[in-house]
């Protein structure tokens, strides 16, 4: 399930795995066009959308890689799936983050930045738009991203006093609402930021499949 999806979230974060050509066709044509090959153009920005993470991840020599073999490279490499069957719900988080024995908590090797994931049933009522708005209103310096379509949100925010970030992700569906919460030192920013738009975009339901 995971890796037909991040086919798709690897294209979309990547910017440029594929290209449309207007060339030669005219306004109105009914002639289909054949998508571009990547050109050294685009396999350049894309590969600048993730080379932070593979030099935090230390993925080695990617020279003769196509952009599509680096991103499988650093997703089995740097990501690790996190799965809930009851509730049909998937998604990639850091590989830096290591379990305790119950599977409530995660932490990293260094023990500063924690990861939890849950899935609560929410009884048919949305509810993301109306904690993306109060949050909003409340905390006007938190970034807050909603998409109503996907059911997709992103919360970022700064501790005033303890100086630590706070990375709220959602999915909501019809049953669940989807959440995963990471804090980290605003320090290492730089280590964790590039992973959120990756663990977001990978958020997965089969809701529909469980019927």
């Amino acid at each position: 399930m995971i890796r037909n999806r991040i086919k798709h979230i690897g294209s979309w974060m990547l910017a440029g795995m594929l290209v449309f050509t207007a060339a030669g066709a005219a306004e109105g044509t009914e002639t289909a066009q054949e998508p571009a090959q990547p050109t050294p153009a685009t396999q350049e920005a894309g590969y600048s959308e993730i080379e932070a993470l593979l030099e935090i991840n230390e993925m080695g020599d990617t020279e003769g890689m196509s952009l599509e073999e680096i991103t499988d490279a650093f997703t089995n490499g740097a990501m690790k799936e996190y799965l809930n069957e009851k509730a049909g719900f998937s998604m990639l988080y850091p590989s830096v983050f290591e379990w305790d024995e119950n599977g409530l908590i995660a932490a990293s090797a260094d023990g500063k930045a924690m990861l939890q994931i849950e899935s609560i049933s929410n009884g048919g009522v949305k509810n993301l738009q109306i904690i993306a708005e109060m949050t909003g209103k409340s905390e006007p310096e938190a970034q807050v991203e909603y998409t109503e379509k996907s059911g997709l949100l992103k919360m970022k925010r700064t501790g005033k006093e303890n100086a630590m970030i706070t990375v709220d992700l959602y999915l909501e569906t019809d049953a669940w609402i989807h959440h995963a919460y990471m804090v980290y030192p605003a320090d290492q920013d730089e280590v964790y930021d590039p992973y959120i738009p990756y663990m977001l975009n990978s958020m997965t339901s089969s809701e529909a499949e469980q019927g």
